[in-house]
């Protein structure tokens, strides 16, 4: 066995060729068929092939993890270290956790304009088909259920609680995996038979503390859809028409600072613009290039479009390495892009998520390459442990 602190210490797996390497490649999965086998390589390395495979796509409706597939080399006639050989572990894109906070205050039964229709009784516009509601719906449902395997979805209902000025306390759908069919769900059935109100500041509270309390390491968001201006500061029903903008802008801050951007969508004519862009720019996910900072929908088309490209955004450029092989460690990791160093860069690279170092994200320009394919190959190469 030739090995030696010296030798093995800091050394990059893909670049240099020595005993005890390690080389991981971020693959689709793979689902083995029959067979055993393994690959290496070291002196007279032995070879063996599985039986027939099958790739998992997104047409199975099961998200398609990646795989980190290993390799050792040893040269000169040397084998393996028994500690640093050919390794095999899985890993996976983590997909965001995403908590939908969805405005169904009584102003939701108007219509596009805000305005309420014929019959409308008290708060109840009596829009039916041609409220912002049920006009939004189907095509937030069709989002959702399109992106199941992407997006952990959650929900938190804003508004029409049986008291006025009522928050929700927890969410009506808790995040977890496949998760479309309970939010659709809920949202169908949906009654509008509550008080008014809408208490935007204390739900994003809510929505931010129930995400910070999930151990899990995805990343976090909020999406924020409503019709008009935050209130309801307290649960007092004298709160009911302060403006409660600085509260929730305040809260969106908090949130941010503890990790979970919020992205805005403004339903209809919400009377509520400079709210809006204020809440989506303090919420570190503003719209760039439209005209307002936050995104705008007035039919349905367009709030597909909208919360489309917000869950492009939120897609995760987070891999998950696992715990580092026996024998090696993630500390000199190295992190290549179809062959090509990418350097370990908060702006324009990579980092890791969290002090346990079993996760990566990529940051920046970079992740828009590997996003959009530019980059086909994400490459971990863990070094050996120093004797």
């Amino acid at each position: 066995m030739l090995r030696s602190a010296a030798r093995c210490s800091g050394l990059v797996a893909v670049v240099l060729m020595a005993a005890c390497n390690y080389q991981g490649t971020i693959k689709p999965r793979v689902d083995a068929g029959g067979g055993t086998g393994g690959g290496g390589t070291g002196g007279a390395a032995g070879t063996g092939t599985g039986g027939a495979a099958g790739i998992r796509d997104a047409g199975s409706g099961v998200e398609p993890p990646v795989i980190i597939t290993g390799t050792g080399t040893g040269g000169g006639g040397v084998s393996l270290d028994a500690n640093c050989g050919v390794k095999t572990q899985s890993a996976k894109i983590l997909p965001p956790n995403i908590m939908l906070v969805m405005d169904r205050s009584l102003s939701m039964t108007n219509d596009i304009a805000d305005k309420q229709c014929t019959g409308a009784t008290g708060n109840l516009g009596n829009c039916g088909p041609n409220s912002k509601w049920e006009l939004m719906v189907p095509a937030l449902s069709q989002v959702i259920t399109g992106t199941d395997a992407m997006v952990n979805w959650g929900m938190f209902y804003l508004g029409n609680e049986p008291a006025q000025c009522g928050v929700a306390t927890a969410p009506i759908v808790p995040i977890t995996t496949l998760n479309a069919t309970a939010v659709t769900g809920a949202l169908t059935a949906n009654v509008f038979n509550g008080a008014t109100g809408t208490p935007t500041r204390r739900c994003i509270q809510g929505a931010a503390t129930y995400l910070m309390g999930l151990t899990d390491p995805n990343p976090k968001f909020i999406l924020l859809a409503t019709d008009g201006q935050p209130n309801c500061a307290t649960s007092a029903a004298s709160s009911l028409n302060m403006d409660d903008t600085m509260g929730t802008d305040q809260a969106v801050k908090d949130a941010l600072a503890a990790g979970i951007p919020t992205f805005v969508v403004g339903i209809g004519n919400t009377n509520a613009a400079m709210s809006l862009n204020q809440l989506a720019i303090d919420g570190g996910k503003p719209l760039t290039g439209g005209t307002t900072s936050y995104y705008q929908v007035n039919d349905a088309s367009a709030l597909a479009a909208a919360v489309g490209a917000i869950v492009g955004q939120a897609a995760s450029c987070t891999l998950n390495i696992g715990v580092p092989p026996d024998g090696t460690t993630a500390v000199g990791l190295g992190v290549f892009g179809d062959g090509a160093p990418i350097k370990m860069d908060p702006t324009n690279g990579w980092s890791f998520t969290d002090a346990s170092m079993t996760s990566i994200i990529i940051n920046g320009p970079m992740c828009d390459q590997v996003m959009t394919g530019t980059i086909k190959d994400v490459t971990v190469a863990f070094v050996c442990k120093p004797d």
